[in-house]
């Protein structure tokens, strides 16, 4: 009796050999057939995300909205129980140094909170650290530049 073929089902591309489709794959330079987790980093791999939490200048108060910014953390912490995370807060470049680190400092615990408290993520996997203005992603000239500059960085490692 013949056979009737089914649907054909395209494999999803992988240019990294590591069985993680490019689609949801975080660390696309991993070795091929490296031990990954489900978002295709290894061991020694990190990534980042910048949720679109947006601050106020001056200000550290947490974003209205930032509960939905935050649901892709959240999940990928989920997902993925050996990864640990790093909140990294940033300032635009109005103010001194000194108080751009401190406002950076309280943006980044104040996100910190809002996972542990909130999201219930357990407290060991989460660190806060300050950035102040060091690392901006757009040039200061305007106030649309400084806002985007006023941001918090989500830095994944493996524990």
């Amino acid at each position: 009796m013949p056979t009737i073929p089914g649907p054909v089902v395209a494999a999803a591309d992988d240019e990294d050999g590591d069985n993680v489709p490019d689609t949801a794959d975080r660390c696309s330079n991993t070795p091929a057939r490296a031990t990954v987790n489900k978002l295709g980093c290894g061991a020694e791999q990190s990534f980042e995300i910048t949720p679109e939490l947006h601050f106020a200048s001056q200000k550290a108060d947490y974003p209205r909205r930032g509960d939905a910014a935050l649901a892709e953390v959240v999940q990928i912490l989920k997902d993925n129980p050996t990864l640990t995370a790093e909140v990294q807060g940033h300032t635009d470049t109005v103010g001194t140094t000194e108080q751009n680190d401190l406002l950076s400092g309280h943006r980044a615990e104040v996100v910190r909170e809002r996972l542990i408290v909130h999201f219930k993520v357990e407290a060991s996997r989460l660190r806060a650290k300050a950035y102040g203005d060091r690392y901006p992603i757009a040039a200061s000239n305007s106030p649309a530049q400084h806002a985007r500059n006023r941001r918090v960085v989500i830095r994944f490692s493996q524990e």
